[in-house]
């Protein structure tokens, strides 16, 4: 099963007086990479858009570990919407297009994606239920989340980040069975 972080960064492992990463925090990170191999996706405002650039802004232990970002909801929205603008929307909008029907990002493997199974489905589809074939955390020191992320969010204090206690709920999470 795959796993992953999506990760805040401001409040979660750079915390007050925001000068440079916490080492207690990057540890327990690190642990939590370690022990679960989750992959992390970087959901934070430190998003650059550009992976590679966002990558070059973290450790390097840590940048062998992101595989993705998720998109800036805000830069689409056109002027005068009243489409809400929560980080968990972007998470969601990550999670469609690269685990539940990845061929909007992979295009091209398009082939793949229209292999069917004997029974009309598609081969390469993720099922339409959660934590079938991948499961996630969502580590953040705010709860702009969707409904649906309530049982995936550990909520740090913004003033200690990623503690121990909020390690040890996003190893339960990832390592919840399907």
């Amino acid at each position: 099963m795959e796993k992953y972080i999506f990760l805040d960064v401001d409040g979660v492992i750079n915390i007050p007086p925001y000068d440079e990463f916490d080492e207690a925090c990057l540890d327990n990170l690190e642990y939590l990479i370690r022990e679960t191999g989750a992959k992390v996706v970087i959901s934070s405002s430190w998003r650059e858009g550009d992976l590679e650039l966002t990558k070059n802004r973290f450790p390097d232990w840590l940048q062998k570990h992101i595989v993705g970002e998720t998109v800036r909801g805000y830069h689409y929205v056109k002027k005068g919407s009243t489409m809400p603008l929560v980080r968990g929307n972007e998470i969601k909008h990550w999670i469609d297009r690269h685990l539940k029907y990845p061929w909007h990002a992979y295009p091209e493997r398009d082939e793949e994606f229209k292999l069917y199974n004997e029974d009309g489905s598609f081969k390469m589809m993720r099922l339409q239920k959660l934590y079938t074939d991948y499961n996630y955390v969502i580590i953040d020191d705010d709860s702009d989340m969707l409904y649906e992320h309530k049982d995936n969010l550990v909520l740090c204090d913004s003033a200690t980040g990623l503690t121990n206690e909020c390690v040890n709920k996003a190893v339960i999470i990832l390592n919840r069975a399907a």
